[in-house]
């Protein structure tokens, strides 16, 4: 398309009107930005102020509600409590497990060594009443 054209696209719903002739920059007072675009921008940059002034607001609860030492060390000595209560409960678990397979593991291999026997003491019997 030529610049400077127009064109005009109709559906059934609605016809929209397309307009490409060029613009110039310094057109008027509000250049060559649409009313809506401006809009949005404003509101864009609102937004951004709003949250740039509001993250002092968020952040000045850390910085009063500093710690002194004595705290500090006692939730350290508390988090040492639980890291050790932590673990002491992992090695009982894996000790309980690992407990339990070789129990079983055991018992398996007494079954098994059990009825090899009981099959070796018969056949040794029955080849002992037979001579060769």
């Amino acid at each position: 398309m030529r610049a400077g054209m127009a064109v005009e696209v109709v559906t059934a719903r609605s016809a929209i009107h397309l307009d490409f002739s060029p613009t110039r920059r310094n057109s008027g007072p509000t250049g060559a930005i649409p009313l809506t675009m401006r809009r949005t921008l404003h509101r864009v940059t609102a937004l951004f102020a709003a949250a740039l002034l509001a993250a002092p607001v968020y952040a000045m609860p850390r910085a009063l509600s500093a710690q002194s030492a004595g705290q500090d060390m006692k939730s350290a000595g508390h988090d040492t409590k639980d890291a050790a209560k932590d673990a002491g409960k992992g090695v009982k678990k894996g000790t309980t497990k690992s407990w339990h397979a070789t129990k079983k593991g055991t018992k398996t291999a007494y079954h098994k060594t059990r009825s090899t026997t009981k099959g070796a003491v018969n056949g040794a019997k029955a080849g002992a009443k037979q001579p060769q």
